[in-house]
């Protein structure tokens, strides 16, 4: 009887201690915190041009990107990953290690076009400790996940074979992201133009994932450019390609995202 009032007394402190910071965020210290409660995108946005970390943390160890998905803030949440937030970023609770992203599956919180977004930053999700009523939005996940998955693991291997001289693999690895951040573009694209007014926000999207898909597609072709052109023919048709360039591996990146691999804890 003892340990039961106790667990309740400690539930009631832990409530007690967040409202006291929540208040205090929101009304006396204000901030990017209070910005993000409040959905104010713009404001957030000045706040990381100014040098503010995506990765901070408030007094609860709750990082930007946690506290956007629990305010059900999804366009906020993509600027973040955007700004290189780290989704994967482990919060020490009681109970467990948390990640960011983990309550991204929760009905009240669970945005399909965030999820996915998320995936193409390599997120990693601790289903095996989100409640049971995840369970049909994280095993529709598996059906989209290993493409998200891919172009992470694109972008990455082609910044390793540029960063090597293998301009020839980094185009490869270029092309087939390319092709991938179209095709998620022209996905939200479509969804976008269907998407009715009172449509839960499972279902919508927004023009902000559209917009940060592109650009990324933008920077993939000016790498593909610099491919091209190092890779261009000189001297009667020899291709000038650095000796690292021979050397690299043919197979130098991680292996791409998989079902399996997002049923497992990773770090």
């Amino acid at each position: 009887m003892w340990k039961l009032a106790d667990r309740s007394a400690e539930a009631v402190a832990g409530r007690v201690t967040y409202q006291f910071y929540y208040l205090r965020d929101a009304i006396w210290q204000g901030g990017v915190f209070s910005c993000i409660r409040k959905g104010d995108f713009q404001a957030v946005e000045r706040y990381l041009d100014r040098g503010v970390s995506p990765d901070s943390v408030d007094e609860l160890g709750r990082t930007l990107l946690e506290t956007a998905i629990e305010q059900r803030r999804p366009i906020i949440a993509a600027l973040l990953v955007y700004r290189d937030a780290d989704p994967n970023k482990i919060r020490k609770t009681r109970y467990r290690d948390k990640r960011a992203a983990d309550d991204v599956f929760l009905k009240e919180r669970h945005c399909e076009s965030l999820v996915k977004f998320l995936m193409t930053y390599n997120a990693r999700y601790e289903h095996e400790h989100s409640p049971i009523n995840t369970n049909s939005r994280f095993l529709k996940s598996l059906t989209y996940c290993d493409e998200r998955y891919a172009l992470y693991e694109a972008e990455q291997a082609a910044n390793q074979a540029l960063e090597q001289g293998n301009y020839p693999l980094a185009k490869t690895h270029l092309d087939r992201a390319v092709a991938l951040l179209k095709q998620f573009a022209d996905e939200e694209q479509e969804k976008l133009s269907r998407q009715a007014p009172g449509e839960s926000k499972v279902d919508r999207t927004d023009a902000v994932f559209i917009q940060y898909y592109d650009a990324r597609r933008q920077a993939c072709l000016e790498k593909l450019r610099i491919c091209e052109a190092k890779t261009a023919p000189a001297n009667g048709g020899a291709m000038a390609a650095p000796a690292a360039m021979m050397a690299a591996p043919r197979n130098g990146h991680a292996a791409a995202g998989s079902a399996a691999s997002l049923r497992q804890r990773k770090s």
